[in-house]
């Protein structure tokens, strides 16, 4: 475990001060909030050790938890730009929910539409499960 330690200790760090060096003020602050939840999160997922260790108290993980959700309703503003920053396009997320151009529902529809399990009316699995299950069940009414 103290290499997965190290390791996350070396991302903090490094995000951290990366982050620093950016100029441009809007950028730099979502990024740091971006680093926040980073942080907290990390804390918060070895809280196990760190209590078990004696680095830090359930109480002081309370406080963790609570400052990462703080940061995440504190990303939430941007947090649409911060993921298509890493230019991931829709199809490889297998989502349309979060379109740059904000046509989400009628996308949604098509994606539906053009699904393998929306190209027959009943699937497979219904005639071959639910149906003789839910006919079954009837019968004992």
């Amino acid at each position: 475990m103290e290499q997965d330690a190290h390791v996350r200790l070396y991302l903090v760090k490094t995000f951290l001060s990366t982050v620093e060096t950016v100029k441009e003020a809007t950028l730099k602050q979502a990024l740091r909030d971006l680093a926040g939840l980073f942080v907290f999160n990390t804390i918060y997922d070895c809280s196990f050790s760190f209590i078990e260790d004696g680095y830090m108290s359930t109480q002081q993980i309370e406080y963790v938890k609570s400052a990462l959700y703080a940061s995440l309703e504190k990303l939430r503003p941007n947090a649409v730009a911060l993921v298509d920053s890493f230019n991931v396009c829709d199809r490889e997320l297998h989502s349309v929910l979060g379109r740059r151009d904000g046509i989400v529902y009628p996308n949604l529809l098509e994606w539906a539409k053009q699904s393998d399990i929306n190209k027959l009316e009943v699937l497979p699995a219904f005639h071959k499960y639910l149906g003789p299950m839910m006919k079954n069940a009837r019968s004992k009414l």
